[in-house]
């Protein structure tokens, strides 16, 4: 099995006063056909990145409206991890190393996180391109079971044509792709369902907090002895 994140429920209600009664209401209709379906997210860390704040309050947010969201993580050694970083950057466009050896090492490490899925869901999000291949690994054995959708959040509107190349045949498997923009939408993807969904930000999330500028000031205070700069003075004239 493979690890899962915990995930705390979240109250729509909170959500009434920063996004207003309509927006919540919406979101309840739209999810009561759903209510009761299983949902797996699927991708590679739970901290340090975009994908883990969004999913943190996506997942707390469907718990609420009475779906079964779920958020796993893949495993692999350092090799495999070094990897998806050369792929993640090449799909942006970045000039990388990408070799046999290197997409061997891929989905070898990708089968093994396969062998470990639980195939109950009746819905797969898989994150970005580390997880990519789960599907294909799972197709060739006959073992799929429901909806499969891959949810790119990074730029791909320009990427190394072979880093693209590899991953274009694992994207078509899916039933939808989801991109940031229809730019991003790189020529090669013709099998999945296509749609454009812009990230959002929590608007309750503290990374939106006000910070009194008397604490900004005080942070200054500190950064600047740590690291060896005059602290800026405060002017008291008019």
């Amino acid at each position: 099995m493979l690890p899962t994140v915990p995930v705390s429920p979240i109250r729509l209600d909170d959500y009434v006063e920063a996004a207003g009664e309509e927006a919540v209401q919406r979101l309840r209709e739209a999810a009561r056909p759903l209510e009761g379906a299983r949902i797996l997210n699927l991708n590679s860390t739970a901290f340090g990145g975009g994908v883990s704040e969004l999913l943190l309050t996506q997942l707390g947010m469907l718990q609420d409206l009475r779906i079964d969201a779920t958020w796993q993580l893949i495993q692999g050694p350092e090799e495999f991890f070094a990897v998806t970083k050369a792929a993640h950057n090449g799909l942006q466009g970045a000039d990388v190393r990408w070799t046999t050896e290197m997409m061997a090492t891929y989905m070898d490490t990708i089968e093994d996180n396969a062998l470990q899925l639980d195939e109950s869901y009746d819905f797969y999000f898989v994150h970005d391109p580390q997880p990519c291949g789960l599907l294909a690994v799972l197709e060739e054995r006959g073992r799929k079971r429901g909806k499969w959708l891959w949810r790119c959040h990074i730029d791909t509107s320009a990427p190394k044509q072979h880093v693209w190349d590899f991953f274009a045949p694992l994207i078509n498997r899916y039933d939808a792709a989801i991109f940031t923009m229809q730019d991003y939408a790189h020529a090669g993807v013709n099998g999945p369902k296509l749609a454009f969904i812009t990230p959002t930000i929590d608007p309750v999330t503290m990374t939106l907090v006000s910070v009194p500028i008397i604490v900004l000031y005080g942070i200054g205070i500190v950064l600047a002895r740590l690291f060896g700069r005059k602290t800026p003075r405060t002017s008291n004239t008019a």
